[in-house]
């Protein structure tokens, strides 16, 4: 199987499935849609696709990692619905077991509730293997497996191996246990400040990745950051410069933070904030959209963009698209932004899936034989050799 990323079309919300091989996937955050959802409901029902795309074990589909950039509902919702785990004391076959689960330490705070609390319940049941002596050899056991991301002061972390329990500046070539040559995670955030239960400061402990696939002689890097504000990319920003790091700043997928909202522009807010995003957008958030590479793609989860609205609350906001859509067009392919409640058209909605070739990420189209590749992209050599 080729490696893949598929970014599903869950409106407001977010979840890409990282295929390495046919037993190797990481899924970041989900958006189940609800059971009684209306036809006219056109988000994607992960589950299902997942009880397809997934291999199985013991009667089972399994999951190698999924991965919570932050304990937002849009980020977790249907988590119980979707995933297997002992504490729910059910034993639905159609239920997704997780070898391993990638958490930021913002998942044991107390104040979390609906689906984020759920997630916390099973990261706890992971970690207290660790805190028992007799216990450890299961915490390594598919099913069972943790790995936290962040400070250590919001829960007992003391007995997880370093491996499992990571900063930012570190590296990751770990997938469930095993080391990968064809994978590595930089690790830029979240840092070690004050948690809260403020959405805008939960926001703010996203995990923040940038994700390296290799095949061969080809690679793929995907920069992903949950819904992060413009404060913390600059911090990234800064501290990548500051540590040697700007390599892990570059980009072949740009992950659109909040879902295209303008506050990865600008730490002001509202209308002042919407109109400083357009007239002067951080140059450090700019400077992040220039590290992406020779026809990278700008994926935006969210509703459709409405043209010219300028006065919806809720994101996207053109004001930021705008952005996105030149830096698209300068990197060589305009239609490599894709909005993905758009894709291909607001009528008719299907998953975007990048598939990691000899020329780089090339779109697949999904019922056909052949992958999408551009003019432009068919005509100039690989940068990857």
């Amino acid at each position: 199987m080729s490696k893949k990323l598929i970014f599903y079309q869950v409106d407001n919300g977010a979840s890409v499935l990282a295929t390495l091989d046919d037993e190797t996937h990481l899924l970041f955050d989900i958006k189940q849609k609800p059971d009684d959802s209306k036809d006219e409901d056109k988000t994607e029902n992960i589950h299902a696709s997942l009880l397809k795309t997934l291999p199985k074990r013991g009667g089972r589909r399994y999951l190698s990692v999924f991965a919570l950039t932050h304990p937002d509902l849009d980020h977790c919702q249907g988590f119980s619905r979707v995933f297997y785990y002992p504490e729910q004391n059910e034993d639905d076959s159609e239920l997704i077991e997780m070898d391993e689960l990638w958490v930021t330490a913002e998942i044991f705070n107390e104040k979390l509730s609906g689906p984020a609390k759920e997630v916390q319940k099973e990261a706890r049941r992971r970690l207290r293997l660790w805190s028992d002596k007799d216990k450890q050899v299961d915490a390594e056991r598919p099913g069972n497996m943790i790995v936290v991301f962040g400070r250590s002061d919001t829960e007992d972390l003391r007995h997880l191996p370093k491996n499992r329990h990571l900063g930012a500046g570190m590296i990751t070539k770990f997938i469930a246990g095993q080391m990968r040559s064809d994978f590595e995670a930089f690790v830029h955030c979240p840092f070690s400040y004050l948690l809260d239960n403020d959405e805008e400061l939960r926001n703010d402990t996203s995990l923040i990745l940038q994700m390296k696939m290799t095949d061969g002689n080809s690679e793929a890097l995907m920069l992903i950051g949950g819904d992060a504000g413009c404060k913390i990319w600059k911090t990234v920003y800064n501290k990548s410069h500051e540590k040697g790091n700007k390599v892990h700043l570059e980009w072949d997928v740009f992950f659109v933070p909040h879902h295209g909202s303008y506050k990865f522009f600008t730490e002001m807010e509202h209308e002042e904030g919407r109109k400083e995003a357009e007239k002067n957008p951080a140059r450090t958030s700019m400077t992040i959209l220039e590290a992406g590479r020779e026809y990278g793609w700008l994926v935006c989860s969210s509703r459709p963009v409405r043209e010219n609205n300028y006065d919806d609350k809720d994101p996207p906001h053109i004001e930021a698209i705008k952005h996105y859509r030149k830096r698209a067009t300068d990197l060589g392919d305009k239609e490599h932004f894709v909005c993905l409640m758009e894709n291909p058209s607001e009528s008719d909605t299907n998953p975007l899936v990048l598939r990691l070739t000899s020329r780089g990420l090339q779109k697949l189209i999904l019922g056909a034989a052949s992958i999408s590749v551009g003019s432009k992209a068919t005509s100039q050599p690989s940068r990857w050799g």
